[in-house]
């Protein structure tokens, strides 16, 4: 794969002090881990303040972007406007440059940042905003809710490093910037024609944007980036006639790295039906398909737990794990997706019971990476298996 020019944008809260000296360090490491052909931007703190304007990873350009870490002004730090500066920064360049380059938002969301006012905020969904939590537990944790509800509004990820640690940054941000420096197409729409006599009931696909239309015979599902080597899983639910047929046309389009428009060839999707009947015990669910189901539902349902009450989620996990485990997907599931998530279930438990009340980093992390199905650099859903960027695995 050719490598795609990528434009980031870092927003970063600076205060003085041990925090300041990690946002550094995490600074280095980005700026080494981009391309020549890659450019980076920083915003820092005062009210979206751009102090660092897109520049070209060269050697100069390294060389300037390592001086300026000496100068980043710290202060008052305004997240929605720092945001917005950011979107607006990649939107001026697409307007001057054309959409022949790949833009993202990281933002570092130190320990004792807390900007609950943001959760009451439109952000500008045109680019996703990726946003690595410094510091877990305790008072000095930073706001992971902050971080979901950024990952949720912009089709991005949250994630967070558990241990201020200098080796735990480098690997953090080495995982991401391995990730987005390997886009192989953007505005990917995938669309669904209908089978003469079948119709499209349903698309499940977590975060992202679908619909059917209202005869039920076609439907599009959009993603906004797909990375060299990542798999994007959706459900579609069809009402179907009997005896053969045709299920559905599965086609669309999307952008290259050339900046050109190119179609998805149409694929045919056929029903295989035995010849002769069978009895329903010789009947089975594809395993894919269960793997799929049993973690959409899962996820689902620890999201609902979250939203209504968390302190008796132990006891109500065991119940949704148990009826999950018994129904028909659960039986036809891989058993490397059951204990993935057996695995998960048990972190989360466990996170609970030390923090009661409180909605957890690793639970928020965890579901971010599953809406969005796109690795974290936390958590046992990549320990499955179930979550790759690139050829490497998130650890």
């Amino acid at each position: 794969m050719p490598h795609a020019g990528v434009d980031l944008v870092l927003v970063l809260d600076l205060v003085d002090g041990w925090d300041r000296y990690l946002m550094k360090k995490a600074m280095i490491v980005a700026i080494d881990e981009l391309g020549p052909n890659d450019r980076l931007c920083i915003i820092t703190s005062g009210c979206g303040h751009c102090t660092m304007k897109l520049t070209f990873m060269s050697d100069n350009g390294r060389d300037v972007a390592r001086l300026m870490l000496d100068e980043l002004p710290s202060g008052c730090f305004n997240m929605v406007d720092s945001l917005r500066e950011a979107s607006k920064i990649l939107k001026e360049r697409e307007v001057e440059e054309g959409n022949g380059r790949v833009g993202f938002i990281m933002v570092l969301l130190r320990s004792g940042s807390n900007e609950p006012a943001i959760l009451t905020q439109k952000i500008s969904p045109h680019f996703p905003v990726h946003t690595l939590g410094l510091g877990y537990g305790g008072p000095y944790s930073h706001n992971a809710e902050v971080g979901k509800y950024l990952a949720d509004e912009t089709s991005g990820t949250y994630s967070f490093i558990q241990q201020l640690d200098i080796s735990e940054i480098k690997e953090a941000l080495e995982l991401f910037i391995g990730g987005i420096t390997k886009v192989a197409a953007t505005s990917i729409r995938v669309t669904l024609t209908a089978g003469e006599g079948v119709a499209i009931s349903s698309i499940e696909s977590g975060g992202y944007n679908s619909r059917v239309n209202s005869e039920e015979q076609s439907g599009e599902i959009d993603i906004n980036d797909i990375y060299a080597g990542e798999t994007k899983n959706f459900i579609v639910k069809l009402k179907l006639p009997e005896g053969k047929g045709k299920l559905v046309i599965i086609g669309g389009q999307y952008w290259n790295l050339n900046a050109s428009k190119q179609l998805l060839a149409d694929t045919d999707v056929f029903i295989s039906r035995p010849r002769s009947e069978c009895s329903p015990g010789k009947l089975a669910m594809h395993r894919e398909v269960a793997a799929e189901l049993v973690r959409v539902q899962f996820a689902k349902c620890i999201s609902a737990m979250l939203e209504v009450d968390n302190r008796s989620i132990r006891y109500d996990m065991e119940l949704l794990w148990e009826k999950i485990r018994l129904s028909e997907e659960g039986q036809c599931a891989p058993e490397e997706t059951l204990a993935g998530l057996v695995k998960a279930m048990a972190e989360i438990q466990k996170e609970n019971v030390q923090h009661i009340g409180k909605k957890l980093p690793y639970v928020l992390a965890w579901l971010s990476c599953h809406e969005w199905q796109r690795a974290t650099t936390k958590g046992d859903c990549s320990d499955s298996g179930a979550f790759m960027v690139g050829p490497t695995k998130m650890k």
